[in-house]
């Protein structure tokens, strides 16, 4: 139910990014760990270089 999830951005002052995964249900980490392992790398290496730029 993706629809549910649609449009929420004006909730997250700080940035907001939906990820949807065809076929995951409320065990992603278990369903779609490279996924998850990907989003927590990219948010991580964002946060990274936001605090070495500044």
């Amino acid at each position: 139910m993706t629809k549910y999830s649609e449009g929420k951005e004006r909730f997250f002052a700080n940035g907001y990014e939906r990820r949807v995964l065809p076929d995951v249900g409320h065990f992603i980490p278990r369903e779609a760990p490279a996924e998850v392992l990907t989003a927590i790398r990219e948010l991580l290496s964002a946060r990274a270089l936001y605090k070495a730029i500044g």
